[in-house]
């Protein structure tokens, strides 16, 4: 019976957390294929011409019904913003169905600032080999890919030190590289020995399977009822934690990158909202590493939906309780 519940409470409270990573080395230190495209500006866009022109470009793949496309987008439009002057970026959509009027308005809907247009006969995802989108290829100032990355990137951050290490004046061949390079400074936080999500604002809860500590699903850490309209969130991270690629994920589905959750205590924190009108009884808080590995909160919106809940998992006359950690 725990190894159903358990099961049960996985499938429950299965999350699309991460998308898959896939670097193809065999292609890094290739010269990308050139190519020229019409932009939504009505502009022409040539590869060769950008690497001449800027020595660094950033290629993104992606399509308009690709949802992690969209959030990555904000990201690497706050990057390109601060580099245009020094970086040359495009997106391309591999979808035939995108045309460059559905691309056109997809730009404006999403305030895109770099050129938008269309892979030409799907040219560099096929020559990549990705298995999906969201992709990003980094051109170096040879016409070289020299870093390959297949899911989405939700920190500004992240790629703004691509850009810096490309852009180095030490960078005077082909260094291809299959992961992203260290930041040029860790910002100070107070590490701690494992991972970890505490609500401050909330009361830590146990559960019981027969008056035994019951396993729940692998992710789940910690459990509190919190009978507020948000619940604010602190997060241990151990020594060396890649912040810019670490992700929070929230209720809503939102990632937030560790590094943009840093307080100037040396703490991390996020003030959460609860959708208290939700159909779920339950919302979460989840950080994901980069190497996918999960560790969250689940939390109830009050008392009587702990009830619900348990008694919703309860069956073949088991008996499942909750109770307050500091009540015991």
């Amino acid at each position: 019976m725990k190894r159903m519940l358990a099961i049960m409470l996985s499938l429950l409270l299965m999350l699309p957390l991460a998308s898959a990573l896939a670097e193809n080395e065999a292609l890094l230190g290739q010269r990308v294929p050139d190519f020229t495209v019409t932009t939504t500006a009505g502009e022409e866009f040539s590869l060769a011409q950008a690497v001449e022109e800027k020595g660094v470009v950033l290629i993104n793949l992606f399509a308009t019904w690709c949802g992690p496309c969209r959030m990555e987008f904000p990201a690497l439009n706050e990057a390109y913003l601060k580099y245009a002057d020094r970086v040359a970026v495009i997106a391309l959509s591999i979808e035939p169905n995108d045309t460059l009027d559905v691309l056109s308005q997809y730009q404006k809907e999403n305030g895109l600032d770099f050129p938008v247009s269309r892979d030409p006969d799907r040219q560099l995802i096929n020559w990549g080999g990705f298995p999906g989108v969201p992709a990003t290829i980094m051109v170096d100032r040879f016409g070289n890919a020299a870093y390959m990355h297949v899911g989405a990137m939700f920190s500004s951050g992240a790629f703004e030190r691509l850009f810096d290490y490309f852009l180095s004046e030490d960078y005077t061949e082909t260094a291809a590289i299959n992961a992203l390079p260290a930041p040029l400074g860790a910002p100070a936080y107070t590490p701690a020995e494992n991972w970890g999500v505490k609500a401050e604002n909330g009361r830590a809860v146990g559960m019981r399977l027969n008056g035994e500590a019951l396993d729940l699903a692998s992710w789940i850490q910690s459990i509190y009822v919190i009978e507020a309209d948000t619940a604010n969130l602190s997060f241990s991270v151990p020594a060396g934690a890649d912040l810019d690629l670490t992700m929070v994920v929230d209720g809503m589905g939102a990632y937030h990158p560790l590094s943009a959750l840093l307080t100037g205590d040396g703490v991390f924190r996020l003030a959460m909202p609860l959708s208290l009108d939700a159909d779920s009884a339950y919302e979460y808080a989840v950080i994901v590493t980069p190497e996918n590995d999960e560790y969250g909160a689940l939390i109830f919106h009050s008392e009587a939906e702990a009830d619900l809940t348990v008694e919703a998992l309860a069956e073949n006359g088991e008996e499942i309780d909750w109770y307050y950690l500091d009540a015991e």
